[in-house]
């Protein structure tokens, strides 16, 4: 009975792994949370043929708005919930170095996340997931079994809820003794963001940040990668407070405007914001087009 079944497993194994590596197309996957979102975006880069690309943009979920319809022969390693040291990670992990390295600097104190670092680095499940395609994430049975109604269903199911979402982070309605009252989202969460971002960051903890990040651009540097330092657009309230100011100069004295570009944040007035931080649609098209421009005019 157990040599039936696991042959049975095999037999199965073998029938999937040559769809999905040979049939389905290999840049489909299914992805059920922000955390395999950030899988899938690592494992493609390092194990699919990625060797051939000349920019890459690492950074936290605000430059993961960028759109990468408008930004040929980019990778965006940017992450939800992480930031710009688990991409370096990846890229350093893979060993094969782009011509340009563009590094988002308004996250630079978000620390590698020790999860997704010990999961990059499994050495079993980096084998696997090297030369097993149904190993990755992303290529979860379920996903390719129900061809194509489960990539539609997926995507009006994610188009539904977005719409929800952005509806309800538009206006808040809430009950009042005498009726509704309509709440603007930023008039809760702009004061949270005002507070947190007029701290001044630790200069020791943010010193650390820097020197990290500087190990980093040497060795970039070291295999002929030319970096360039970038800053997402805000709410406007927030560009000029304590902490993203102290980020920029603590940038502005390691890395000295003579010697790297700098992509420099546009007017914040010029855009909007979700959620104070991350940028809506319209704004992220802007921005979008604001930075393909300022990445063709660097040499």
């Amino acid at each position: 009975m157990v040599k039936k079944t696991l042959l049975s497993f095999l037999l199965i194994f073998i029938a999937y792994t040559v769809i999905v590596t040979y049939v389905a197309d290999p840049h489909r996957f299914v992805s059920e949370h922000q955390w395999q979102d950030n899988q899938i975006k690592a494992q493609e880069y390092l194990y699919s043929n990625t060797d051939s690309v000349e920019n890459i943009i690492v950074g936290s979920s605000l430059a993961d708005r960028l759109i990468i319809g408008y930004l040929p022969d980019v990778y965006n390693l940017s992450m939800g919930g992480l930031g710009i040291f688990d991409g370096l990670q990846t890229i350093t992990k893979k060993g094969v170095y782009p011509e340009k390295v563009f590094i988002e600097m308004n996250k630079v104190d978000r620390k590698a996340s020790v999860d997704f670092t010990t999961s990059l680095n499994n050495p079993v499940m980096t084998f696997l997931r090297k030369y097993f395609m149904p190993i990755r994430d992303g290529k979860q049975p379920m996903g390719f079994i129900a061809i194509p109604y489960g990539e539609k269903v997926t995507a009006y199911g994610l188009y539904i809820s977005q719409t929800i979402l952005h509806t309800i982070a538009g206006k808040i309605v809430t009950r009042e003794q005498n009726g509704t009252e309509e709440v603007d989202m930023l008039a809760k969460i702009l004061p949270r963001l005002l507070e947190e971002e007029s701290q001044i960051p630790n200069a020791s903890d943010l010193e650390k940040d820097i020197q990290l990040l500087k190990h980093y651009v040497d060795i970039l540097e070291r295999n002929n990668a030319t970096v360039v330092f970038f800053e997402m657009p805000i709410q406007h309230e927030l560009c000029g407070l304590n902490k993203p100011t102290a980020i920029r100069n603590q940038f502005y004295k390691t890395f000295s405007r003579d010697q790297y570009q700098y992509i420099d944040m546009p007017d914040c007035n010029g855009y909007t914001t979700t959620d104070g931080l991350h940028l809506d649609g319209t704004s992220a098209e802007k921005y979008s087009l604001f930075f393909k421009e300022q990445m063709d005019s660097i040499k």
